[in-house]
């Protein structure tokens, strides 16, 4: 072996970096690599998770992205095991996206798992084959949408990640697209643990489940929501009651200008004919449509004023002339777009709690065919 002029062996001296302004030196006799076992910061071509030190929590043991860091050297390399193997294929750290089981803390190459990217978002603790067959635990993931091959987050209580795909879920149910010949093993899992013998397992399926009724949730929220529709049905009719009566006041206001003209000893002579009824509130308008009075003005019993003494008595009717009354003006006009307003408003309400009892009673129907369907397919193990 050469020796240098110091007697110091050539292979063995620590040369400075002449690009390095802070004197970092790199070892010529031993390479500077990287393992998930030690590694504490480094750049890969693809995304990778790295393997946390003994102090780190399990909350950082993620796959994590090092795409945005530059190529180093790292100087604590000393010491490493190169050829330390992980995974199920006994390999070592190759460059690719790798995943630590939250039990054994062994390490696993995500594509020797079919562990895909969109995978890891949905993950939260991570078990591998020989930790779930252990029975030490399992593979725990985020809440994501019911619709096969949609990988999208939810929160409870959706089951879609969009209106889109819970409509496209049922229709495929009911088109049968979704179909398949046999249960899944967790539905096998669960049917073996609802059976008390072999006997009562083999005689499921023989007959379809008995429908039921709805939920008793289910029963008071469909009460609920009758009740909200009958009130508003019944608020629309009253409305409308009050339209019919404008119309009444309408003609009295016509022939009450025709006996104040009379009264008066002029030949015509229009006054604003408000009626102050039309002012009411709800309620005090419910209480007089129901009274006596109100009845037979609204059904037609009572007739118009005919004769110029009931129009010097009549009350609760505006006299003045219509063209020096202020107050009302266009009065007509807006108290029927008011009725109008009102009737639509209700009619929305209606509307809306009978859409609310259809879902309910849809969604109980899905699912009495979704129990009879499973139970059909029980035939086919």
């Amino acid at each position: 072996m050469n020796n240098s002029p110091s007697g110091v062996p050539i292979a063995n001296m620590t040369l400075p970096l002449p690009l390095n302004t802070n004197n970092t030196t790199v070892t010529l006799t031993e390479p500077a690599l990287t393992t998930p076992a030690n590694a504490k910061s480094r750049t890969t071509p693809a995304p990778r998770m790295r393997k946390p030190k003994p102090t780190q929590s399990k909350k950082k043991r993620r796959i994590e992205s090092d795409t945005d860091n530059k190529y180093h050297i790292d100087q604590d390399s000393e010491g490493r095991d190169d050829n330390e193997v992980f995974c199920l294929c006994r390999k070592p750290d190759d460059g690719t996206v790798m995943i630590g089981c939250d039990h054994c803390d062994e390490w696993f190459h995500a594509a020797c798992i079919n562990f895909s990217n969109q995978m890891s978002r949905l993950v939260v603790s991570f078990s591998c084959p020989s930790c779930t067959a252990a029975g030490r635990g399992e593979t725990k993931w985020k809440r994501h949408c019911r619709l096969p091959g949609c990988k999208e987050l939810v929160t409870k209580p959706a089951k879609f990640c969009s209106r889109e795909h819970g409509i496209k879920f049922y229709k495929d149910i009911f088109s049968g697209s979704n179909r398949r010949l046999a249960v899944t093993q967790g539905e096998i899992k669960a049917l073996v643990n609802a059976v008390k013998s072999a006997e009562e397992f083999k005689s499921l399926g023989n007959a379809r489940p008995e429908d039921t009724d709805h939920p008793e949730e289910d029963k008071k929220l469909i009460s609920e929501y009758k009740l909200q529709a009958d009130q508003a049905r019944a608020a629309m009719e009253s409305w409308k009651r009050r339209e019919a009566y404008i119309v009444l006041t309408k003609e009295q206001t016509k022939r009450l200008g025709e006996l104040a003209a009379q009264d008066s000893g002029v030949k015509k002579k229009d006054i604003c004919g408000y009626d102050y009824r039309l002012s009411q509130t709800s309620t005090e308008w419910s209480e007089w449509e129901n009274s006596d009075q109100g009845k037979a003005i609204l059904s037609g019993q009572t007739p118009l004023l005919s004769t110029v003494e009931e129009f010097s008595n009549i009350t609760g009717v505006c006299l003045m002339e219509k063209r020096k009354c202020l107050r009302h003006t266009a009065w007509q006009m807006l108290t029927v777009d008011e009725c109008l307003l009102e009737q639509h408003s209700h009619q929305a309400e209606i509307d809306e709690a009978n859409r609310k009892i259809d879902d309910i009673k849809r969604l109980h129907q899905l699912d009495r065919y979704l129990i009879s369907r499973q139970a059909d397919q029980v035939q086919f193990l």
